[in-house]
């Protein structure tokens, strides 16, 4: 089997302490990448870190600017740049319909999935252009491409990733720094095991799906690693769905 090579390339994973931010980076250190691990939960993290020999690890919350400013400080001063950024962070509420949801309960949201990414893009800026062949990969959603229901705030937080892809890709690409999305469809994770054991509805998604399974977080980490990798070279601003058909099929 063909196997990417990232040796010598520093990569930073967000939301790495579970779900496909985990499967990432394993990826991403199983390809000889220098591998540093954020997210929130310190714990889960260093457990995480240890599993997979990552190079170091950071409890950051991606919504807080200053923190996110300080973590690519101590990048610099520790390994001097960043050849890629995979923005992975993400939460969701679990069905529940808009007019039930509070403004609090949107805000988290907004905090995590749209502001999240453009911190860490923001701070990393300066980092990636020190990079080799930099690329930043933003995971959005194929919620951010389609409408479901009961998940309305985060179809628009993911929408918002998407669109956020296309217009860095366009600004950045004079940088030499490459901007790709990748939107999973349903994915086995634990931020949809709620979802998931509602049978009825497990069933209506698995009859959308022509391939009529969910994803395991390694398929789409393989995306990930791809985007990445210099065999995508000449892609930007674009974003890889990967949903088993479920876009084919609507």
């Amino acid at each position: 089997m063909f196997q990417l090579d990232f040796s010598g390339k520093t990569v930073l994973v967000t939301g790495a302490s579970r779900g496909i931010g985990k499967a990432v980076a394993e990826a991403f250190s199983k390809a000889n990448a220098e591998v540093l691990l954020v997210a929130r939960n310190e714990k889960l993290l260093r457990e995480v870190a240890r599993e997979i020999s990552a190079a170091d690890y950071f409890a950051v919350d991606v919504g807080d600017f200053n923190g996110v400013k300080e973590l690519y400080g101590r990048i610099e001063d520790k390994y001097g740049k960043l050849d890629v950024l995979v923005n992975n962070a993400g939460i969701s509420l679990h069905f529940k319909s808009f007019h039930k949801t509070s403004p609090d309960e949107w805000d988290k949201m907004i905090d995590v999935n749209i502001k999240g990414v453009m911190n860490n893009a923001r701070c990393a800026f300066e980092l990636l252009k020190k990079g080799k062949n930099p690329v930043v990969v933003n995971v959005a959603s194929i919620a951010g491409i389609v409408g479901a229901q009961k998940i309305a705030v985060y179809c628009a937080t993911k929408g918002a990733v998407v669109n956020f892809t296309k217009a860095l890709a366009v600004e950045w690409a004079s940088h030499g720094i490459r901007v790709v999305g990748v939107c999973p469809g349903y994915v086995k994770t634990d931020m949809t095991q709620g979802v998931f054991s509602i049978d009825d509805f497990r069933r209506y998604l698995l009859s959308m799906i022509p391939m009529r399974r969910f994803a395991e977080p390694e398929e789409i980490a393989g995306t990930v690693l791809f985007a990445a990798s210099e065999l995508a070279s000449y892609i930007t601003g674009t974003c890889l769905v990967v949903d088993g058909g479920l876009l084919a099929g609507a």
